[in-house]
């Protein structure tokens, strides 16, 4: 009985150490397939992203003007889109607050001389100048780069709008942190009442009660007072508007724009909603 048990456990030997065998030579598999992981990934950090290349036309800059334009080298001149930044005096009128900062940032951005602009179905303007968003060599956005800063205000034109959200995003950064042009008094909010007879001019913030709605054939008007109108599009309201106008009735608004002054009325003229807010 006992050479019987001896027997079948030296059968049952060799399956136990070719079980045992397959099971470290499949370990040995498993840790040469193993690389070792980056130091950074080791602790829990992402790897630092790079800049894929930015398709558009390559251009060569021969000069800024401001902030937000541009002269090329082939003498084209590119209006950044999207945005609008404090104007530099002419003649006897003075800088804007911040106008020389917004231009020196741009020329740091693009100090190398090399852009690349992205344009819309409609590449020039009435001007003749080109509407372009700009990238410099890094794949930066000078545009958005501009606005986390606070030397620029976001602008929603039909050109602008492809990237209207990563710009509104980047204003609201820098609105939300105070800097730049949010925390310099001249581009405070402006009273809608006061602007026909002052020296308000330019791309301002206008704030207002709206008392009364009216259309024409060319806009949706919302009256902030007797002498100040916000003019919306009938075209970009149908486009991008929800509702109807009268939602902005007795609500206090701030619509921003280029101020504009005619028949004894003053007024912007607004084409997305996101250039008009209702107060909380």
């Amino acid at each position: 009985m006992t050479k019987l048990r001896l027997n079948q456990a030296a059968k049952k030997a060799p399956f136990k150490g070719a079980f045992f065998i397959v099971l470290l030579l499949s370990s040995l598999l498993v840790a040469c397939n193993e690389q070792p992981k980056p130091k950074n990934e080791q602790q829990g950090q992402s790897q630092p992203s790079t800049n894929a290349p930015v398709k558009g036309q390559q251009a060569k800059v021969r000069y800024v003007v401001d902030g937000d334009t541009i002269n090329l080298s082939d003498e084209t001149k590119v209006r950044l889109v999207g945005i609008n930044t404090p104007e530099l005096g002419h003649g006897e009128r003075k800088d804007e607050p911040l106008a020389e900062e917004a231009r020196k940032r741009l020329m740091a951005l693009l100090k190398d001389k090399k852009v690349t602009l992205q344009t819309n179905d409609e590449p020039f303007d009435k001007h003749g100048r080109m509407l372009a968003h700009a990238y410099n060599s890094k794949g930066e956005n000078v545009q958005q780069v501009l606005l986390q800063e606070g030397l620029a205000f976001a602008v929603a034109v039909a050109d602008s709008l492809s990237q209207i959200e990563p710009y509104l995003q980047a204003e609201a950064s820098a609105r939300n942190q105070k800097r730049g042009i949010w925390s310099e008094p001249h581009y405070a909010p402006q009273q809608a009442d006061r602007i026909y007879n002052s020296n308000v001019k330019g791309y301002r913030l206008i704030q207002g009660v709206v008392s009364k709605v009216s259309k024409s054939n060319k806009n949706m008007n919302l009256h902030l007072g007797e002498q100040f109108k916000v003019l919306i599009p009938r075209g970009n309201w149908k486009k991008y508007f929800t509702g109807k106008p009268k939602q902005y009735l007795n609500q206090t608004v701030t619509a921003r724009g280029w101020v504009f002054r005619s028949h004894g009325n003053s007024g912007v003229k607004v084409y997305h909603p996101s250039m008009i807010e209702v107060d909380q």
